[in-house]
């Protein structure tokens, strides 16, 4: 029975807002670089507990049909030399 598919990546940042909002960003411009349109991310931002902190969730899923156990050069969804 197909379900939901299991995430590539999901991260939970909590911390500085600029801080947090640039690692956000960056996580952002990795994925799409190594994974292009078979990749599919969400991302949320919320107020944290602190005053001047933010939480950030971001997922990345593989899309439908696409064999995510090889890359080009790599495995399992990871780009080689890591």
């Amino acid at each position: 029975m197909p379900g939901t598919p299991r995430p590539l990546l999901a991260v939970r940042l909590i911390g500085p807002a600029a801080t947090v909002a640039q690692q956000k960003q960056h996580l952002l411009t990795l994925l799409t670089e190594q994974h292009g349109d078979r990749v599919s991310i969400r991302s949320s931002t919320h107020s944290a507990r602190h005053a001047g902190e933010i939480r950030v969730y971001v997922t990345a899923t593989l899309k439908e049909h696409y064999d995510h156990t090889t890359t080009e050069g790599g495995t399992l969804g990871h780009p080689p030399d890591c």
